[in-house]
């Protein structure tokens, strides 16, 4: 377990210098390889303790992404009411909006980063669908006697 502990923050690690460094996508594939690798771990350990743990890990990430995303988002800026906006309120809201594909249309990516909010919608994605079937694993294992 405390090998996967030291993984994790590797990857915030990581995933943080890479920001510091303006190479945000960087940063979210490590973070993304990281959710992959804790999906694979977390879907084939028969030992619930694990699965539990994993499932935290991958909700961490999942919460380092969408942040990761907002850094982005506010470095670059957002079109709000016609008008563009580097605040970090804003591009959080902008961040889940995207990562839930829910697509409000009250906030627009720049034409520089529309790349981005795509990467970030397919990503969420992806990844609720593995956190939802990390937890349905592990509350089907529970119910088992």
């Amino acid at each position: 377990m405390g090998t996967s502990l030291k993984y994790l923050q590797v990857s915030l690690t990581i995933s943080f210098i890479c920001l510091t460094l303006n190479w945000g996508l960087t940063g979210v594939t490590v973070l993304f390889l990281s959710t992959i690798y804790y999906a694979y771990w977390a879907l084939n350990h028969e030992v619930i303790k694990h699965k539990l743990e994993a499932l935290i890990y991958y909700f961490l990430l999942l919460l380092m992404t969408i942040s990761t995303f907002t850094a982005i988002y506010e470095m670059e800026g957002i079109i709000c009411s016609g008008e563009l906006v580097k605040s970090t309120y804003e591009s959080f809201y902008f961040s889940i909006v995207t990562w839930t594909t829910l697509g409000y249309g009250d906030c627009l990516p720049t034409k520089n980063i529309r790349h981005v909010a795509a990467i970030q919608a397919l990503m969420g994605y992806l990844m609720m669908a593995i956190f939802i079937s990390i937890f349905i694993s592990l509350i089907s294992n529970n119910s088992e006697p």
